[in-house]
């Protein structure tokens, strides 16, 4: 089971365009976790174990125009969480 807690995880990683997480028993993503990647364009947390995602968990994510987050056991995504 893998827990993404520190926002200063992806510190150092500002100009990544595509992080993939698929299949990587993830459960947990904070507030925050990926807010110092504004230049992201595509985010993979297909196939975890994500429950729940908080208000502020895609924070930071302006540049962001594809996420993937199938086969998690989420029961729904807060509309505060994606900003457009």
């Amino acid at each position: 089971m893998v827990y993404l807690h520190y926002p200063q995880a992806s510190r150092g990683l500002g100009n990544l365009s595509v992080l993939e997480l698929d299949r990587n028993a993830v459960h947990f993503l904070p507030d925050d976790v990926f807010v110092d990647l504004g230049r992201l364009t595509e985010l993979r947390l297909a196939d975890n174990q994500v429950e729940h995602v908080w208000a502020r968990t895609f924070r930071g994510l302006r540049s962001l125009h594809r996420l993937r987050l199938t086969s998690n056991r989420l029961g729904n995504v807060p509309t505060a969480t994606i900003q457009t």
